[in-house]
């Protein structure tokens, strides 16, 4: 039997409709490609191509580089070759979401996305910032062995060095104890 392409296309989207009335869903999440891209599925009616696409990028115009995910209809004429993202005519953008922060979350209105993003700036430039504290040798000798880590057990209030305040990615007080002989232990993460 002798087949063109098109006909082989025509197999190849039966295929992937007959599974996807049986429930299933495009994903995504194994299709990145090399041009930014999350995924994308071309379609053609034989006059032109129409390439549905899902990218994640970072959107520049603000002043910050907001994480930007995009979902879009692109419209090309018919070729054999190879087509370019940026090149096809949009015909719909079909979603526009910012991430919300590091939990997988997405938002649609741009300035929530903004405010998100400011706080997490904001609790970054705390994380870094550190203060030392005066401190009672003897309670965070004993503060220091109830930990139970290996090589802590016996410290005593005179391996106490330095004690600082520090602050995690959330915005949540932690303690840094400096000890004789070994590396710092953090206390309250």
């Amino acid at each position: 039997m002798i087949i063109k392409r098109t006909d082989m296309d025509k197999m190849f989207s039966q295929t992937v409709a007959r599974y996807m009335a049986d429930g299933m869903w495009i994903n995504t999440e194994s299709m990145s490609g090399s041009q930014g891209e999350v995924g994308k599925i071309d379609l053609t009616d034989g006059v032109n191509v129409y390439r549905v696409l899902f990218t994640n990028s970072l959107d520049w115009t603000t002043d910050f580089g907001a994480y930007k995910s995009m979902i879009q209809v692109r419209k090309y004429e018919v070729t054999e070759h190879t087509l370019w993202n940026q090149d096809g005519e949009v015909v719909e953008v079909v979603l526009e979401s910012w991430e919300l922060g590091n939990n997988g979350a997405f938002t649609t209105d741009f300035n929530e996305a903004c405010k998100s993003f400011e706080k997490r700036i904001a609790r970054y430039r705390v994380k870094g910032n550190s203060t030392e504290v005066s401190f009672n040798a003897d309670k965070i000798a004993e503060v220091v062995r109830k930990t139970g880590k290996y090589g802590y057990k016996k410290v005593k209030a005179e391996d106490i060095t330095k004690v600082s305040k520090h602050f995690n990615s959330s915005g949540r007080v932690y303690y840094r104890i400096g000890v004789t002989g070994k590396s710092v232990i953090d206390i309250g993460c």
